[in-house]
């Protein structure tokens, strides 16, 4: 390891001596690690973060789903139907939203709201921050109104207290005793939900065929999904035939939860931009290649000195390695803040819903992980060919031919325009497809609705609390 601390010694002292040049180099290699940074922190949250809940592989959302294609919510009908006699899962709950309007701790305010299953919590291994979630007398018809709060809610609006719980909260027609507080950050199925209250079935709700419950269940562990799959179509189709009109055409489907979080969409648009940073840094790595190799023939005369000493062309070689891998270990440190400040604009830009609440983009420890490989990876790509080179003169040669002259190799001449060809060749990748998007987008904004939507606006009237649960008191208040 002594001989490695002397290489490093050694060419940081060459590197403060060449500042200009280590400057350039850092900046170049920071932007094009610190776009890919920023760009990975996307790719890891869309495509290769687990969802946070426990055994996240084996949760599928359920839904009704017609034959000409789409994905549907579920009627309680069928819902019912098929929880008491599936076996593929563990667990079968429900959703429906809501909205609620809270009165205490301050002015009126809506919130989004849902009403769950009582093992709705259970499904996703969520436990309380404090208090309880529903039980099955909660979920009761006629029993007592309780409710579970995010975070947020307990904290902006019921002063941040443990001992709320087991108290009375007023919302707009109803009040509901507050049994549980929700951990920070919680979220399901792409819901920041402020309001949970229990999803009580009465009689009437067997017939019901109205489609609006999002279904979610857990696998069991030696069932697969496609097994699972098929025993819900089979339940559908079952089942179906029983309804007449309104179970006609239609079947069931299981989809992992992971994919319905994260939509093809944004998988596909999460590849194509790490595509495009890569080759920003493929250019930026060329780019720096190209003015290593200069640097490295510019100092012939220094390595010729060095071999005529005993240095052997291995020690050369990791000496000039080593002087481009702390180069790229200052370029990751550059990176990580132009990563840092690029992810934020980034996700500014993204419009709303894109990304998935459940694993927002984080600089967090595999970002600085990558990072660090990428680093490591394009001090490797770009300095190995010039130290290769640097090692190749004969000591003599060198030293006769002084230090500038003998730049006009024809080897080194023919690198330089391999890196230059390759250079071009991918800037060329860049402007095109940058052209294209910018084209498309272009076309995009300039599309024609088929409307006028001048000086029209939309707006929505949510009806909440017993006092509109029928159809017929909402009719009247419309």
């Amino acid at each position: 390891m002594a001989f490695l601390w002397h290489d490093i010694r050694d060419a940081a002292r060459a590197l403060l001596r060449t500042g200009g040049y280590s400057l350039v180099v850092a900046l170049t290699l920071g932007l094009g690690i610190g776009v890919n940074t920023a760009i990975f922190t996307v790719v890891d949250a869309l495509i290769l973060r687990p969802l946070p809940y426990a055994d996240p592989e084996q949760l599928v959302r359920v839904a009704e789903w017609p034959r000409t294609g789409g994905n549907y919510t579920v009627s309680p009908a069928a819902y019912l139907h098929w929880r008491d006699r599936v076996q593929a899962f563990t667990r079968f709950e429900a959703r429906r939203g809501a909205v609620f309007t809270i009165l205490d701790g301050g002015d009126a305010e809506e919130m989004r709201g849902a009403r769950v299953t009582s093992g709705y919590f259970d499904l996703f291994g969520v436990r309380p921050l404090y208090g309880r979630t529903f039980s099955t007398d909660d979920a009761q018809p006629g029993a007592a109104c309780t409710t579970v709060v995010s975070h947020r809610v307990w904290l902006n609006r019921l002063g941040g207290d443990a001992s709320v719980i087991a108290t009375p909260v007023r919302f707009s027609g109803r009040t509901c005793t507050l049994i549980g507080v929700l951990p920070p950050g919680t979220t399901f199925d792409r819901g920041p939900i402020d309001v949970y209250v229990p999803l009580a079935f009465t009689a009437a709700d067997t017939a019901n065929n109205g489609r609006m419950l999002t279904v979610l269940a857990r696998l069991r562990p030696e069932r697969s999904i496609d097994a699972a799959r098929d025993e819900m179509v089979a339940l559908a189709s079952a089942f179906n035939a029983t309804r007449g009109e309104a179970g006609r055409g239609w079947t069931a489907s299981v989809t992992p939860l992971h994919d319905v979080v994260v939509g093809a969409d944004s998988r596909w648009l999460a590849g194509v931009l790490f595509g495009a940073v890569s080759v920003v840094l493929a250019v930026a790595c060329l780019n720096v290649a190209g003015l290593a190799l200069s640097r490295t023939v510019v100092r012939r005369r220094e390595i010729a000195i060095r071999t005529a000493l005993g240095a052997g062309r291995w020690r050369v070689f990791r000496y000039l390695l080593v002087e481009s891998l702390l180069l790229a270990l200052a370029g990751g440190l550059v990176g990580v803040l132009m990563g840092s400040w690029g992810l934020r604009v980034l996700v500014s830009l993204v419009p709303a819903g894109l990304l998935p609440p459940e694993t927002p983009p984080l600089l967090d420890a595999r970002a600085l992980l990558f990072t660090g490989f990428l680093a490591l990876l394009t001090g490797l790509f770009f300095g190995t060919v010039p130290a290769w080179r640097g090692t190749a003169p004969n000591p003599a040669e060198a030293l006769a031919a002084g230090g500038r002259s003998a730049g006009s190799s024809s080897v080194t001449t023919r690198a330089h325009s391999a890196l230059l060809v390759v250079e071009v060749a991918l800037a060329m990748v860049l402007v095109v497809a940058g052209v294209s998007l910018a084209v498309s987008f272009v076309r995009l904004t300039r599309v024609e609705p088929g409307f006028s939507a001048e000086h029209v606006l939309t707006f929505r009237v949510a009806l909440g609390g017993e006092r509109y649960q029928s159809g017929d008191a909402s009719a009247r208040f419309f």
